[in-house]
């Protein structure tokens, strides 16, 4: 199961494995999820990387991914509860308190400036499986596909837990890459076009004669002649309907 990172997560669920020693005086203990040992896996929300360097992947994060951020202290809370409740059973002398794990615990989140820093291990010693990386079309691409300021999400394994009598890690493995294309929009893609004002040829147009002032004149005369005429009919026309049919005026 691939959890998200939510404040609906049981921490309470998980549990430490028996410790296994390592070369160099180390240990090493699996972190589990509910009686059933499941291993612990967890989406990131999209975000950015520095690249690919020396077998690490670093994620970066921003106050964009509080819910993130918020799981991932929260699960450091939870494993040094885990590991104080071992101190009587793993680690010598009965004076250690929460406050010296705490203080030798190295943090799951790393804050540099407006950032937020994760550290996922792409190969090493103890995990030497081979990386899948895919496009957003779920095409399988090569891991050096993946730059600087690669936009990401990835599946991360909570493994375990390495530690020693100097400090304590959280061993992130990452299991799954899918590379996003960059934003179409990062530059303006408006461009600002001056209206072309439509060109008038004179040249092709048609001349206008006017009339002048007697010619005007004239032309009215003649309109109120006509219209004179043609009151003078209707005016007969009338007067012969009303002799004809004996009308009164």
């Amino acid at each position: 199961m691939i959890h998200d990172a939510t404040n609906q997560f049981d921490f309470s669920s998980l549990h430490l494995g028996s410790p296994t020693a390592l070369a160099g005086g180390s240990f090493y203990t699996k972190l589990n999820y509910t009686v059933k040992d499941e291993p612990l896996y967890v989406y990131t929300p999209t975000c950015l990387t520095k690249g690919v360097s020396k077998g690490y992947l670093d994620f970066l994060f921003t106050s964009a991914n509080p819910n993130f951020i918020q799981w991932m202290n929260a699960l450091e809370e939870r494993v040094q509860t885990l590991l104080f409740e071992k101190k009587d059973q793993w680690f010598v002398g009965d004076d250690m308190e929460l406050e010296d794990i705490q203080n030798a615990f190295i943090p799951l989140v790393k804050v540099k400036g407006d950032q937020y820093m994760v550290r996922g291990i792409l190969q090493g010693k103890h995990f030497k499986e081979t990386i899948q990386v895919y496009n957003e079309n779920e095409v399988p691409i090569p891991i050096t596909d993946i730059q600087e300021n690669s936009k990401i999400i990835s599946i991360l394994d909570i493994a375990g837990i390495k530690f020693n009598q100097k400090c304590f890690q959280v061993m992130i493995h990452v299991r799954q890459i899918m590379v996003l294309k960059k934003d179409t929009f990062t530059n303006c893609l408006i461009k600002h076009k001056v209206k072309e004002k439509p060109e008038v040829k004179i040249d092709v147009l048609e001349t206008i004669t006017l009339k002048t002032p007697n010619e005007v004149y004239r032309t009215a005369l003649e309109k109120a002649r006509a219209m004179e005429e043609e009151a003078e009919r209707a005016k007969s026309i009338a007067e012969e309907l009303r002799i004809t049919y004996d009308l009164e005026e």
